[in-house]
């Protein structure tokens, strides 16, 4: 009698370490798979981001050196060529987008004339709800040499430079 109660306990102790082993296991488990659905979002905003504005920078130039005099285009021109380079569900407006365009043309230019188009990605735009700094971002964290900028925890930027060829 006295050693059933004894394998009985036994069977308890180990039934509840395993079930607290497992709150704690599946704690951690949850955190890591919201870390990494977060980073997904941000990678995939990013990349978007990026994608349109290489794709502006490029359209932005060709209208620039088709437009006469070497002038900046008219704000409607551009406006519809940048519509052309909407990224469903993460850029779904030209003003998304920012434009830079040189002050003005000359016969030689050295170093060679470019225009520059960023992209953001705001709180609320492309199901991007919440600041980088639910997965641990710093406030202000830029990536050298992919073009892309956190800035203040609020935005996602991407940036593109594109020459100007005649």
């Amino acid at each position: 009698m006295i050693r059933n109660k004894t394998i009985r306990a036994a069977h308890g102790a180990v039934l509840a370490e395993v079930s607290a082993s497992s709150a704690l296991f599946l704690g951690v488990l949850m955190l890591i798979t919201f870390a990494l659905i977060q980073a997904a979002i941000c990678l995939h905003i990013i990349n978007g981001c990026q994608q349109a504005s290489r794709q502006a920078a490029r359209e932005a130039a060709i209208l620039y050196m088709k437009s006469s005099g070497g002038q900046a285009p008219s704000d409607s021109s551009v406006n519809s060529e940048l519509q052309k380079v909407l990224v469903p569900g993460v850029v779904n407006s030209t003003n998304q987008f920012s434009v830079v365009w040189p002050t003005s043309y000359p016969k030689n230019p050295h170093p060679p004339l470019t225009v520059t188009v960023t992209c953001t990605a705001a709180p609320g735009q492309a199901g991007f709800n919440g600041t980088p700094d639910n997965i641990g971002i710093p406030a202000s964290l830029a990536i050298p040499g992919l073009g892309i900028v956190f800035s203040n925890g609020n935005m996602m930027k991407a940036s593109t430079t594109y020459p100007l060829r005649p």
